[in-house]
C-alpha cells in the first residue's frame, strides 16, 4: 500500500517549492530502481513549481511516470488545456519519453468514452 506524505508548510512560495523539490528528489532516490508515479495538476497554481522542477539536472527523469490528475475536456492545443501547460513548463524541458506521460485524451466522441479509455490505460 502506498505511504502518504505529510503536509509541507513554508512561509512563502519559493521556500515551499525548494522544500518540495528537495523532498521529491529524496523520494525518487530512495525508490532505487523502482519506478516513481507523479500526478500533475493543472491550472495556474503549479506553473512555478513545474518551471523549477524542469531546471533540475540531477533527477533520473526516465524512471518517473507522469499522470495528469485533472484535465479540461478541450482540445490539447487549447489555451485551457492542462496537458498543454504541463508540456510547456515541464515535459518539453526534461528528457522523457511519450510513454511516460499518462494523459487524458479529449479527442473521443464522448467524455464517457474518454474516461473509460483512461481507466484502461492506467
Amino acid at each position: 500500500m502506498a505511504k502518504f506524505a505529510k503536509i509541507i508548510k513554508e512561509n512563502n512560495e519559493n521556500l515551499l517549492i525548494k522544500k518540495f523539490i528537495r523532498l521529491f528528489k529524496e523520494k525518487i532516490k530512495n525508490k532505487g530502481k523502482d519506478r516513481f508515479s507523479f500526478v500533475l495538476t493543472g491550472g495556474h497554481s503549479p506553473i512555478k513549481l513545474y518551471k523549477n522542477l524542469a531546471k533540475e539536472k540531477n533527477l533520473d527523469w526516465k524512471k518517473i511516470d507522469f499522470f495528469i490528475g485533472d484535465e479540461r475536456y478541450v482540445k490539447e492545443n487549447s489555451k485551457n488545456s492542462n496537458i498543454k501547460m504541463c508540456k510547456k513548463y515541464l515535459f518539453k524541458k526534461i528528457n522523457i519519453q511519450d510513454d511516460q506521460i499518462y494523459k487524458i485524451y479529449t479527442d473521443k466522441k464522448s467524455i464517457k468514452k474518454s474516461a473509460i479509455d483512461n481507466d484502461k490505460k492506467i
